[in-house]
């Protein structure tokens, strides 16, 4: 899918502002949250099974431009199946190789809100019963945000025992006696 747009000329104040898809399969939706990174948003879509006695179905991965929700501008998924993800796997348009916004995945369940660690996207679903059997993806030129972005340094706080009063050796021990007994 190749998710394609048109540019108003001068906003004003009848032109409304932002981007929408229209999803391409009858009954899907986005249900979970999204993720924003380098300039990209990606979500996850579901496609429930028409059978109502049926919990499954299917669902796609996306991949946007944030600017205009567009398609990326360089391939972002591995559609050839060759281990790597590079012009072959993207869709010349205007004479410029360009990624496909997303693409569906069959046979995983309904898919969750994606997450990311490293370079890495994970798409959790309801038919993945371990991490090793969510759906991976390498991000492509997003390994220069991995690793650690900030850090802060956690150190037990020492706590003082208050003065001893005057003349008193040894620990000291201090009750408090409310007037309702407590």
């Amino acid at each position: 899918l190749v998710v394609s747009y048109s540019a108003t000329s001068i906003p004003t104040s009848t032109n409304k502002l932002g981007w929408y898809i229209e999803l391409p399969t009858s009954g899907e939706r986005v249900i979970a949250g999204s993720v924003a990174r380098t300039g990209h948003l990606l979500f996850n879509t579901i496609i429930p099974d028409r059978s109502a006695c049926s919990s499954s179905g299917s669902g796609s991965e996306w991949h946007v431009r944030m600017q205009n929700g567009g398609s990326p501008l360089t391939p972002q998924f591995d559609f050839n199946g060759d281990g790597r993800i590079d012009a072959a796997d993207g869709v010349v348009v205007d004479g410029r190789t360009v990624g496909y916004a997303a693409r569906k995945l069959e046979g995983k369940g309904l898919l969750t809100a994606p997450s990311v660690i490293g370079n890495v996207r994970f798409a959790p679903s309801s038919g993945a019963k371990k991490t090793e059997d969510m759906n991976k993806t390498v991000l492509v030129g997003s390994d220069k945000e991995s690793g650690r972005l900030s850090w802060g340094e956690l150190a037990p706080r020492e706590v003082t025992a208050p003065p001893a009063p005057a003349g008193t050796t040894g620990s000291v021990i201090t009750i408090e006696v409310t007037p309702d007994g407590g």
